[in-house]
């Protein structure tokens, strides 16, 4: 379970949009909040600043704030969430459409590749507005004995009582005894979660997933990520960053086990 939550910032308003689920995740899982920024400069009033806006704006009583004095952003990122007991590291996205990098941002990219800590990412079509549900949505692709995005969130949602809602789709209906869904929202159930299953067929899979959440107005979307050096798009897949750049709710990424 997370016990830490990660907030790293840059003083744009872009990163601060982060601010509001990562104050509300903490605040429900009963975990530290650490706002997190990174300088080169000598003097760093501008930097703690930052922070201290940031600060301001939380409620979480367990909120702190940490100054990266490394040799990159990332890597203080990086090395501040290894120091904290189990952490989530969560960050806002750039959503641009031209390159795989560019849908969550250089420094992003880098974290993303190099954690092994989950994420979670906010995207700009995030709703601002706090969502009325507790319902979550966790896409999978494959049956849970290998299915990645599972664990943490199946954790989160029987952690806060909220309805786990399993999406897989595929291009044709299963073949199998069980549909994947299916057999992943029963498998949640064993471990307590409440849970139900959508199998859905369709010739592209981001958006009916990006039309359930909408509908069921999510708190969080949850899918599967692959640490992967040589880049974003293969870490993530084509469909996993079109999920990151067009969801209206946060995107967890958790890493497989």
């Amino acid at each position: 379970m997370v016990r830490t939550v990660v907030v790293p910032l840059d003083g744009s308003e872009r990163a601060a949009r982060v601010l509001g689920p990562a104050n509300w995740l903490a605040e429900a899982l009963d975990a530290d909040l650490v706002l997190v920024t990174s300088t080169f400069a000598g003097d760093t009033a501008r930097d703690e600043a930052i922070l201290a806006r940031a600060l301001a704006r939380t409620t979480c009583a367990g909120a702190r704030t940490a100054l990266g004095r490394g040799a990159s952003p990332a890597g203080d990122i990086l090395q501040i969430a290894a120091e904290c007991p189990d952490p989530m590291i969560c960050m806002a996205t750039h959503g641009r459409r031209a390159l795989p990098t560019m849908v969550v941002g250089s420094v992003a990219h880098e974290v993303l590749t190099r954690s092994t800590s989950p994420m979670m990412l906010v995207g700009p079509r995030f709703d601002v507005r706090t969502p009325q549900t507790e319902d979550v949505v966790i896409a999978v692709q494959d049956l849970p004995k290998v299915s990645s995005g599972i664990p943490l969130a199946a954790d989160i949602a029987r952690a806060l009582a909220f309805r786990a809602h399993v999406v897989h789709v595929g291009r044709a209906a299963a073949d199998a005894a069980e549909p994947v869904a299916a057999a992943t929202a029963r498998d949640l159930q064993g471990r307590g979660v409440d849970a139900g299953a959508w199998d859905l067929v369709a010739e592209t899979v981001a958006p009916p997933i990006l039309a359930l959440v909408r509908s069921l107005d999510a708190r969080f979307l949850a899918i599967g990520c692959n640490p992967c050096p040589d880049g974003i798009e293969r870490a993530l897949g084509r469909t996993a960053l079109d999920l990151l750049r067009d969801a209206p709710c946060p995107v967890i990424l958790e890493h497989p086990l």
